[in-house]
C-alpha cells in the first residue's frame, strides 16, 4: 500500500515535470501555443480528477455493498438461532 502511494507520488511529480517542459517549450513558440497547451493540460487534469473520483465512488460503493451483505447474513444467522431456540421450547 505505501509502495502504491510513493509511487503514484513519483509518477504524479513526473507527469508535472513534463507539464512544465511543454509549458515552457509552448511558451516559445508564442502566447497561441502556450494557450493551446495550457488548455490541454488543464483538460487532461480535469479528466484525471474526474477518474479518481469515479474510482472513490466505485470502492466505496463496493464497501457499502460488503458491509450490507455481513449485516444481512447476521440477520438471518440471529434469526435462525431465533428460530431453533423457538424450536427447542416448543417441544420441551
Amino acid at each position: 500500500m505505501v509502495a502504491e502511494y510513493k509511487m503514484e507520488k513519483d509518477c504524479e511529480e513526473a507527469q508535472r515535470a513534463d507539464n512544465r517542459n511543454a509549458l515552457a517549450k509552448a511558451k516559445k513558440l508564442g502566447k497561441e501555443a502556450h494557450a493551446a497547451v495550457k488548455a490541454q493540460l488543464a483538460q487532461e487534469r480535469a479528466a484525471t480528477s474526474k477518474a479518481k473520483k469515479t474510482e472513490k465512488l466505485r470502492v466505496i460503493a463496493k464497501q457499502k455493498a460488503e458491509k450490507a451483505r455481513l449485516a444481512a447474513e447476521s440477520k438471518a444467522k440471529q434469526a435462525e438461532a431465533r428460530v431453533r431456540i423457538y424450536l427447542k421450547d416448543s417441544e420441551a
